[in-house]
Formats: C-alpha cells, structure tokens, sequence
C-alpha cells in the first residue's frame, strides 16, 4: 500500500464574463489533467459548470480518469478551495491524496536484470545487446509470438532478434513497458514518438493507446506537425481527435498561422478531416 498526493492551482482570469454569458445557457470548463508520475495511469481534472435554472447555479466537482488496470485498487480523498480575488477573478486549488495498491505486484519483473542468468533471447539493436525472455517478448506482442511460433524462423532456432529500424531508447522502454507496466515520464518526453513506431510495428496496442494519450496532453503548435505525421502515416484516432479538438479550441488564431498553413500543404486528407470535425461541432451548437 502506497500513499501519494497530487495538486493543481486553477486560475479563471474571465469569470465574470462566463458567468453572465451562462445566463442563456449551460457552461462547463475542465482544468488540465493532472497527476502523480509515480503513478501516472490514474489522474484527475477539475470541473466548473455556470447554469440557470430558477437561479444563478455554480457547480464544481472533481473527475477522475483511470486506473487502466482493473486490477488497480485506487482510494482517494480530496479537498477542493474557491476563491474570488479583486479583479473578479475565481481561484480553485485541489488537494487529492490518495491510496493505491496493485494486487500484481507482487507477481510482476520489475526488474529485468534479475532475470538475466534465465534469459532465452538477445536483441540486437544498434549497438546494443539486450537481454530478454521470449516467454515475455511473445505475451506481449502477436509479431513475437508468430516469429517464435515459427520453428523455421532465424529468431526461433537463434533466439536472436535484430532490429535495425529503431533506437535502443525505444526498445528498452517497450521492454520496460512489458515487464512492469510502466514507462517512466521523462522517457516518454523524449522518445514518445519513436516508442507508438514500435508499438505499431509489433502489434502492442496498449501500448500504442499510451502514447497516443500521452501526446495527446502535451499538444501545442510546436509538435502539432510531427504529431499529423504520426497520425498520417500509422493512424492514431485517439491522437487525431486531440488534435482537432486542439485546433477547434484555438481556431481564431490558429487558423490564421504558419502551422496551420504547413499542415494543409503537407497533410491536406487530413486537414479537411480536422475542419469537417470543427464544422460539425460548431452546428451541434
């Protein structure tokens, strides 16, 4: 059983002009996502709601997202704080701790050297050779599995694979992704790109559905190109629709920039997927 905390500070600059405008309809606004890296599959988001009924009504409450892991065994407790300043402005500040215990851990390979003296299997990528074990490469991947299945395959009788087209960084996070569950944030920072590639390549589709989650927080004009290419060249539906919703929020000066411009002539099937989706969401209103 382990005990952790998360927080975040809220400020709404403009909450006096929300909250007229929610006279003649219903408002909600979420907050960023929020969460601890030592436990990064279960995260929060803060939520405001400005409505009319037979009366001026704020409601604020707080959402949670995950664990992913239905075995994951998450409890939480929390403290929400509202404050008005003098410009008017409204101030929320949330407090969560919370409990978690993950009734596997006991069961997983944490730690991948332990296991080295048993190992059946050498990945060769760069110039790097890595340890493995085929039992794990297999449950985790149907590309491992068939290429093991394959008595006639190089990699069954040599217990050897070669991987030529990715970087050692993003071999060993998808090794530690199949040995715990788990890649730590500063390696998805850095290599998230590279990790959904080979994700893709072996048919890891949790893993995939990570990184797409993963990029998806993290959108802004800087990496909104590299992230069309992704979607351009492996689909990534969850990331795709991150990406429109992030263009939609941000349209007024989005659509008038430099970005905007490199994502039609580089990517045109899917820009007219992102204006059709902004077009329809605009006449749901």
């Amino acid at each position: 059983m382990k005990t952790i905390t998360s927080k975040i500070e809220w400020r709404m600059s403009e909450f006096n002009t929300v909250y007229t405008s929610s006279y003649n309809s219903q408002i909600q606004l979420t907050s960023d996502r929020f969460y601890n890296s030592d436990f990064p599959s279960v995260a929060w988001e803060l939520c405001i709601q400005f409505k009319r009924v037979s009366g001026p009504e704020v409601n604020i409450w707080l959402r949670q997202i995950g664990p992913n892991k239905i075995d994951d065994l998450v409890n939480t407790k929390y403290k929400i704080y509202a404050m008005r300043d003098k410009l008017r402005s409204l101030h929320l500040h949330c407090e969560v701790e919370f409990d978690f215990y993950d009734l596997n851990d006991n069961l997983q390979i944490n730690d991948q050297k332990m296991g080295e003296m048993f190992a059946d299997c050498l990945i060769n990528v760069g110039d790097q050779v890595i340890k493995t074990h085929r039992f794990v490469l297999a449950k985790h991947s149907k590309v491992f599995l068939k290429m093991f299945e394959q008595k006639g395959m190089i990699e069954a009788k040599n217990g050897e694979v070669i991987i030529s087209d990715s970087s050692p960084e993003s071999v060993r996070a998808m090794l530690e992704f199949f040995y715990s569950g788990e890649i730590s944030k500063s390696t998805m920072e850095s290599h998230v790109g590279d990790i959904f590639a080979i994700a893709h390549k072996y048919q890891v589709e949790f893993l995939k559905y990570r990184c797409e989650y993963f990029m998806s927080s993290i959108i802004d004009a800087e990496n909104i190109l590299k992230y069309c290419g992704i979607i351009s060249l492996y689909g990534a539906p969850t990331l795709e629709k991150a990406c429109a919703t992030y263009i939609h929020v941000n349209r007024k000066s989005f659509l008038n920039g430099k970005e905007w411009d490199e994502i039609e002539s580089f990517y045109p099937q899917l820009s007219n997927r992102f204006l059709k989706y902004i077009i329809e969401d605009i006449d749901k209103k």
